[in-house]
């Protein structure tokens, strides 16, 4: 059944009073973004199709490379003894209708795949290939001490080839390394509320 408008607007009005009440370490442009597709009366429709998308994207992207599936992990891949953990898109403490959409990185996968790095025998080390404008704060901190508490059992690289910014680079800089392609961003450091200019001023 197709979503009525009402219901469009309610769903609307519940996903922009969670973007607000939350604290983030995000681009203020990929911050923006995120409230626009909130903002949206047909949310619903477009999340369902960004899903699909992404997931039919996904397959066809991990089929055309030569890394598999790292056993038992949500997204990491490995290739010749090397586990690869993607961090893209906006980041969020758990999987939501956010996270469907763009191909977004949740903290609790992230957490979940470097673990099982960690303890994969037939894993000698380990990239975070990060494209990401940061994310919401809520388990990032976490995550990076995670990161640096694991310095020294296995090599850890972060590789920039798109943007690391915000909570993306505070997560990126607990690795041992961090390598930047040449057309690379990173920086953008700094915390912030939901706040928006579309926002009535009181």
């Amino acid at each position: 059944m197709k979503p009525t408008k009402a219901r469009g607007n309610n769903m609307a009005k519940l996903a922009l009073d969670w973007i607000f009440d939350h604290r983030w370490a995000i681009t203020p442009s990929a911050l923006e973004n995120i409230i626009s597709i909130a903002s949206r009366e047909t949310m619903i429709d477009s999340v369902v199709d960004a899903a699909l998308k992404s997931a039919v994207a996904e397959e066809r992207a991990i089929a055309a490379r030569d890394a598999e599936p790292l056993p038992g992990a949500r997204r990491a891949e490995v290739r010749d003894g090397v586990a690869i953990i993607p961090i893209t898109g906006p980041i969020f403490p758990r999987a939501t209708m956010f996270s469907m959409i763009s191909g977004a990185t949740s903290i609790s996968t992230l957490s979940k795949d470097l673990q099982i790095a960690l303890d994969d025998p037939q894993v000698h080390s380990i990239v975070f290939n990060i494209d990401s404008p940061g994310g919401e704060v809520t388990g990032v901190s976490e995550f990076s001490n995670m990161i640096f508490a694991a310095r020294g059992q296995k090599p850890m690289i972060s590789y920039v080839y798109g943007m690391a910014a915000s909570a993306a680079y505070w997560i990126g800089s607990a690795a041992d390394l961090m390598i930047l392609a040449d057309t690379a961003e990173a920086g953008s450091i700094g915390v912030g509320p939901g706040a928006s200019g579309t926002q009535n001023q009181e």
